[in-house]
């Protein structure tokens, strides 16, 4: 189980793969912190239809994939956003606990596309979720932001 963020659309969403280089990664032992050279390009979205935990009713989805959030990369998925609602109304951006079961709270905000910033997308990335057990059953919270073009 894990954090787990995606994009959802009704128009077909890309697929961007990690770009070809030798990767950098660094560990601090002591800290517990990752640093992976802070590259804005150092990411990925999947293709997410066949995950499970995506619960949105859009049509086509792409999970994340990136070690950390970096202002540079929320700019570049900004932009990636903006590129598909050329072509749609709405494009919505999730932040889920994977592997949470059937029951879950959605918390959704309306952000049209001009207002969100590469802030909004750190506190959605680093969000923690609240996990409950109810009626026997693991309980969480998803966070959802519906970015509109206007």
């Amino acid at each position: 189980m894990s954090y787990f963020t995606y994009i959802a659309s009704d128009y077909p969403l890309p697929m961007v793969e990690r770009p070809d280089r030798e990767m950098i990664i660094e560990i601090d032992t002591e800290t517990g912190l990752v640093f992976d050279g802070d590259f804005e390009d150092d990411f990925a979205l999947y293709p997410a239809e066949c995950l499970s935990d995506v619960r949105t009713e859009k049509k086509y989805a792409v999970y994340l994939e990136w070690s950390y959030y970096t202002e540079g990369r929320a700019n570049i998925i900004i932009e990636y956003i903006k590129e598909n609602l050329k072509h749609t109304d709405e494009v919505e951006l999730w932040h889920i606990w994977s592997g949470a079961g059937e029951i879950f709270n959605v918390h959704s905000k309306k952000i049209p596309i001009a207002s969100l910033t590469p802030e909004m997308i750190r506190e959605l990335d680093e969000r923690e979720i609240k996990i409950d057990m109810v009626e026997g059953c693991e309980s969480a919270d998803q966070y959802r932001y519906v970015v509109t073009k206007r």
